[in-house]
């Protein structure tokens, strides 16, 4: 569930431990109308897309991810990935909308202590995951190019 603290409590220290008590947004008084409606969909926008299902899975929109089966499916049906490309589907599927960088890949997914030198591996194994969950890979929907940066899981 998405919090949003509304505030006359300005101080960095207030702000501060509002974020570290769970707080997804921090507005303080007095604030702008059209700016609070436009919080609020933001946050429902991004939480709405990723939720949480019963037992150990992750879902964004109709693909769904069973981290006890290791199962993927999409529309219901099951996808066969590999163990890499499974990987890097529940990293995306753990940052929903956050844009991440292929360093970071290669760090967290590969677990490269010192990421550098060949991209291309990330490049190959998003083309691959592309190929197996996007209706249209050229055009996708899920695991979008952050162009000169990185990748996110929509948008």
């Amino acid at each position: 569930i998405p919090i949003i603290l509304l505030t006359a409590k300005t101080r960095e220290e207030d702000i501060l431990e509002g974020f570290r008590n769970g707080a997804d947004d921090y507005i303080t008084k007095p604030f702008r109308a059209k700016e609070l409606v436009a919080r609020i969909e933001a946050i429902l926008h991004r939480t709405r897309r990723q939720r949480v299902q019963a037992g150990r899975q992750l879902a964004y929109d109709e693909l769904v991810l069973d981290l006890d089966t290791r199962r993927v499916t999409l529309d219901g049906k099951i996808l066969r990935l590999t163990p890499l490309e499974f990987q890097l589907l529940h990293y995306f599927m753990q940052n929903p909308g956050d844009m991440v960088t292929k360093e970071e890949l290669l760090e967290n997914v590969w677990g490269y202590l010192k990421p550098g030198g060949n991209m291309n591996l990330v490049e190959t194994t998003i083309r691959r995951l592309r190929l197996k969950i996007e209706a249209d890979p050229s055009m996708p929907r899920y695991i979008q190019t952050v162009w000169g940066r990185g990748y996110r899981l929509g948008s």
